[in-house]
């Protein structure tokens, strides 16, 4: 409903970048509409350019998509950046001006064993480093085992998982850097949840099978 929606409110508009907008800010199931109205953003991962041109007197710098070329200022910012790697752009309204948000892909050498390099596994219960250090996240478990005893809402625990995870994640890296370390090897996650599946013959039990699966490895 809300694609077809702005399909016909901005027919210039490719399906692509409506279907970002739609799954960025469209309400899923269990969740509450916001009662302020949202400040919504174009995302381009594709069918975009940027290029830079001596040519014009206005600007140098432009950004090309549906076929209309759009004004980029900030040249101190954009000379930094490598054109040609930038990989998604977010347009956003601020301030009663429109602002453009990019998205650079750096491309790092492979790490080479040393000192300055840690390993990190990580499970449900806790965060472990190569180094001999770990970090426990039984707290955010516990949370997650009361929200489905007690059928709490969902918005509460999600908020709860970021600030938990946010925290984490910075004081590990404060931790990292004060102890000279430059790279941390994360590993693959994708598969984790293979490990708490009835299908698969590797379940944990009911309630670890969800806190295993529920877990944003991601974030």
């Amino acid at each position: 409903m809300l694609y077809h929606q702005c399909r016909r409110m901005f027919p210039e508009l490719k399906s692509k970048v409506v279907q970002n907008f739609c799954s960025c800010y469209f309400p899923k199931k269990g969740t509450k509409l916001s009662k302020k109205p949202i400040s919504p953003s174009i995302f381009l991962d594709q069918s975009f350019y940027v290029e830079e041109s001596t040519k014009t007197k206005y600007t140098n710098y432009w950004l090309k998509f549906h076929r209309k070329y759009f004004p980029l200022f900030g040249k101190k910012i954009l000379r930094k950046i490598n054109l040609k790697k930038i990989k998604m752009i977010q347009i956003y309204y601020k301030s009663n001006k429109l602002y453009c948000k990019m998205s650079e892909v750096k491309e790092l050498q492979e790490p080479v064993g040393g000192s300055n390099i840690v390993g990190c596994d990580v499970n449900y219960k806790r965060v472990v480093f190569s180094n001999n250090s770990f970090k426990h996240i039984k707290q955010l478990a516990h949370r997650k085992i009361e929200h489905k005893k007690h059928k709490q809402t969902k918005r509460n625990l999600n908020n709860y998982t970021k600030d938990f995870l946010h925290k984490l994640t910075t004081q590990i890296t404060d931790e990292l850097q004060q102890k000279g370390v430059d790279v941390l090897i994360l590993e693959d996650l994708r598969s984790l949840r293979k490990s708490a599946s009835r299908k698969l013959g590797s379940s944990k039990g009911k309630m670890i099978n969800y806190i295993i699966n529920s877990m944003p490895y991601g974030m």
